[in-house]
């Protein structure tokens, strides 16, 4: 989460609370994404830890997937950062 609060300009808390704002909701999307895709953990611990339903966190996850791939710097850092 510090890797993607730092690189995207968020902080933590807000990736945690429950705003709607666009952008709080974009990088709260990719969290998603990468937890759920890249990381491993499931549904039900993203939903636990974000305070959101298993099907919100799936269509966090699939924009979020899409955002990581329409920033390319993006997804090379990530991919960088989940490599080492």
């Amino acid at each position: 989460m510090d890797f993607i609060s730092k690189e995207l300009g968020i902080t933590r808390e807000e990736i945690l609370g429950g705003s709607r704002r666009r952008e709080i909701s974009e990088v709260r999307s990719v969290f998603c994404y990468v937890c759920l895709r890249r990381v491993g953990l499931t549904g039900r611990q993203l939903s636990e830890a974000l305070r959101m339903s298993p099907g919100g966190i799936h269509s966090a996850s699939v924009r979020g997937e899409a955002f990581v791939r329409e920033n390319g710097d993006l997804e090379k850092s990530l991919t960088s950062y989940l490599n080492n």
